[in-house]
């Protein structure tokens, strides 16, 4: 093989590299991306009243904008959840929620809200989109919230 077929060759590699490299970034950025973190949380400030809360902050990654018209908790074992049908959202705008990209949301529901014996089987947080993808997440916190729930109930 002479110096200019090595160089063809090379040059071929390359651009089939570079080409793979483009299909995966832009199948990634059609992909949905949602991020779904529970919390602990504590009315503060105009929010003191509302007292012992829990919170699922929902993070947009995805490169287009996201409608979240519904967040909840799965439960063990079933195909059951808890759907918090008026959250607290943490900047007062209405939910369902059209988050841009980058953007985030915390809803907040207290705990005296919630059924304990239904909450003692809860796994993990969710939120679902309007196209219809749900995405899940838990934390250490909600294991901890679980784990108080359950010593106090059973």
């Amino acid at each position: 093989m002479d110096a200019v077929q090595t160089i063809t060759v090379i040059l071929a590699t390359i651009g089939a590299v570079l080409g793979l490299i483009n299909t995966i970034d832009l199948l990634s950025k059609k992909h949905l991306r949602l991020r779904v973190i529970p919390a602990h949380a504590f009315g503060v400030g105009s929010l003191k009243h509302l007292g012992d809360m829990i919170a699922i902050e929902i993070t947009n990654f995805s490169e287009f904008p996201v409608t979240v018209c519904q967040v909840g908790f799965r439960m063990k074992s079933t195909k059951d959840s808890i759907v918090i049908i008026n959250p607290i959202v943490s900047d007062g705008k209405p939910f369902p929620r059209k988050l841009e990209k980058r953007e985030s949301v915390s809803v907040y529901i207290q705990k005296s809200d919630i059924d304990p014996e239904s909450f003692c089987r809860v796994t993990r947080a969710y939120a679902k989109t309007a196209c219809g993808v749900t995405k899940e997440g838990t934390s250490p916190a909600l294991k901890q919230i679980i784990a108080e729930c359950k010593s106090k109930h059973h």
